[in-house]
């Protein structure tokens, strides 16, 4: 699986967007790596789409593990919003949010970018890069 970032800079929306296979080792990679882009650009509200997975291999160790370790995006006010097209990654989701910890209240899950969009408020939102963190 890959995964890029990009942000929305009037909103302050981080989005994930997914591409490939979906398996535990490559949801940890993400989990690494949004961590580090949310302190960086300090996000209102994140936004992870699903909708370019090619095939799906998460096992329930894996979710639960994430659903009760610290939040990558810690502000428990602060909105995040999963797009889960297909039935199956929408039942990965939301057997997340049901071992989810209490850090994990704003958690929406949605089939679309539609609903996503409607749910944090906003219409026609403009991505842009994040520029590379340097090392």
């Amino acid at each position: 699986m890959s995964f890029d970032f990009t942000f929305e800079y009037a909103h302050g929306i981080l989005r994930s967007q997914f591409s490939g296979n979906l398996n535990d080792q490559s949801l940890m990679d993400y989990y690494a790596a949004v961590k580090v882009q949310a302190a960086n650009v300090k996000p209102n509200f994140t936004l992870l789409e699903f909708k370019d997975i090619t095939s799906v291999d998460l096992s329930t160790t894996a979710i639960s593990f994430l659903a009760g370790s610290v939040p990558a995006f810690p502000e428990s006010a602060k909105p995040r919003v999963i797009v889960a097209p297909t039935d199956l990654i929408y039942g990965k989701c939301r057997a997340f949010e049901m071992l989810r910890n209490d850090q994990r209240r704003n958690l929406h899950i949605v089939r679309t970018v539609a609903e996503a969009y409607s749910l944090l408020g906003v219409v026609d939102p403009i991505f842009q890069p994040i520029p590379k963190l340097a090392s």
